[in-house]
């Protein structure tokens, strides 16, 4: 298997006398990688490969070494509701990362500094604080739950800072108490590190709409019986038919 990697990359970088370009990288990939097992991965892949591609296309397919910053492509990826900006961002990396173990470059990739998966936890606990907020915090939580808001509307974080981290430590409280009654304590620390500079963040983010939650966390007392009725209904030692929470 590395003498057949090591053909391929002396086959690839000698096609490539200007330089390689990333079109061709992405191609390359493609051929040289394992092929995904399943029809629903196989499926996502290529949904994935489709955005890079029409991006870089669009762009003039640009050398290795001169590829633009990722915030290009998320504002790309704004325009185009087919595009799953996460997962062609997180191949696009995968991709690389590949390329550089059997050294087909050396520098780092350049869409390595995105922290879209954090900004996706914060938008879920918007979600989550959202019922226990009220004021001004109430209005940020707001306008990171909207599709699109007047951006001068937003309270100024900066003269209301005591307020708003006085409320949000109130709602914290009162959402981890319900959370862990739910089952959800994977949320907590999440919750408990958050911060209105955080808060403030998100809602000024390019990316937040890609981002915003599919579905509603739900705290209710029906969620909590259900699962505490499940869990005394399964015996103590069969954890392969355990319910999923």
């Amino acid at each position: 298997m590395a003498s057949y990697h090591s053909i391929q990359k002396e086959r690839f970088v000698s096609a490539q006398r200007n330089g390689i370009r990333v079109l061709e990288l992405i191609a390359h990939f493609q051929r040289c990688s394992t092929p995904l097992a399943g029809r629903h991965a196989l499926t996502r892949r290529k949904s994935e490969l489709h955005g890079l591609v029409r991006f870089f296309t669009e762009i003039g397919n640009p050398a290795i070494d001169s590829i633009p910053e990722l915030r290009q492509f998320e504002y790309w990826s704004l325009r185009h509701n087919d595009v799953r900006n996460l997962d062609s961002v997180r191949l696009f990396r995968n991709i690389w990362a590949f390329f550089v173990k059997r050294h087909y470059m050396e520098f780092p990739c350049p869409w390595m500094a995105a922290g879209q998966y954090h900004e996706r936890v914060i938008l879920e606990l918007v979600d989550i604080l959202y019922p226990y907020s009220d004021g001004p915090l109430r209005e940020v939580l707001q306008a990171a739950r909207q599709f699109s808001f007047d951006g001068a509307t937003l309270p100024d974080i900066k003269t209301q800072k005591k307020e708003l981290r006085d409320a949000l430590r109130r709602a914290s409280e009162l959402a981890c108490v319900d959370l862990k009654q739910s089952f959800r304590n994977d949320l907590i620390p999440a919750l408990q590190s958050l911060t209105c500079d955080m808060l403030q963040e998100v809602v000024l983010s390019v990316t937040r709409v890609k981002n915003l939650p599919a579905g509603k966390i739900n705290l209710t007392d029906q969620k909590r019986h259900i699962v505490a009725s499940a869990r005394q209904r399964v015996p103590a030692n069969d954890s392969s038919t355990r319910p999923d929470t």
